[in-house]
């Protein structure tokens, strides 16, 4: 992350993001006896850093995350962000993860609130609590704990606004920082599905991940998202392998990011 505009990531910022890109973890039974995410048996679940890392540029449009050096009391910081925008017709979950360094103290000394807005303004969403309220609702909110989290599976689409807000600032100023990340269903599928596929080739047909790149990108000529068939070809023992080319691209993507 240092490579990408921040050479000196916070403790919070690193935080926010493994905490916001952590799988759960489920446990033996159906459903988990673990409960739901977060608990005291396994938190906010199983560090994945393929979910963690979010590459400025690369996944602007579905996720982002920024340390904010300081929040007075009674302020509040936003941002809107565009869910949905770069596809149609998939059910979408967006994550939230708000993180600071409290001052010492028995109980929490700052205290921060984690907002999330959508549909346009119908929908709210606060930090640690999985009810909906109606916007400007005072409940809801932890009093207690310094990483909130909003997980919102099935989130409208269009514009939603992320707002951190000062409750109680008793030492200034609090800096803080978030992540966060828009889940598409459909296309996440498509990537692991891409991933074992992809895997099998390496290991079967001696392809390797430059070749199924390399084949995905330049056969991959009509507008993403047509039905259009592509060859992916390597020069060794595996002659031909046929797909669509939304899969292509999602193989390629799959490749250099997971």
């Amino acid at each position: 992350m240092s490579g990408f505009l921040v050479k000196n990531p916070t403790a919070a910022l690193i935080k926010a993001l493994l905490i916001n890109g952590a799988v759960d973890i489920s446990g033996q039974y159906i459903p988990s006896e673990t409960g739901p995410t977060p608990n005291v048996n396994s938190g906010f679940g199983r560090v994945d850093l393929g979910n963690s890392v979010i590459i400025p540029g690369q996944h602007s449009a579905t996720g982002g995350f920024e340390d904010v050096k300081s929040l007075d009391d009674g302020n509040e910081y936003s941002i809107k962000i565009n869910v949905g925008e770069w596809s149609e017709g998939t059910p979408f979950r967006l994550k939230v993860t708000l993180v600071y360094s409290d001052p010492p103290g028995q109980r929490l000394q700052n205290d921060l609130n984690l907002i999330v807005t959508s549909g346009d303004g119908v929908y709210e969403r606060h930090g640690n609590n999985k009810q909906v309220f109606t916007p400007g609702s005072s409940e809801g909110f932890d009093r207690c704990n310094n990483v909130e989290q909003v997980d919102w599976p099935g989130i409208p689409r269009g514009m939603a606004e992320i707002t951190i807000r000062a409750y109680r600032i008793t030492k200034s100023p609090q800096p803080f920082a978030y992540a966060w990340r828009v889940h598409n269903y459909r296309i996440e599928a498509e990537a692991k599905t891409a991933l074992f596929i992809a895997h099998n080739l390496m290991s079967r047909y001696n392809v390797t991940q430059a070749d199924l790149i390399a084949g995905a990108d330049s056969e991959s000529k009509a507008q993403y998202g047509r039905r259009s068939e592509v060859t992916v070809t390597n020069t060794k023992d595996l002659s031909k392998r046929v797909m669509n080319e939304s899969f292509a691209r999602r193989l390629a993507h799959a490749m250099c990011t997971f």
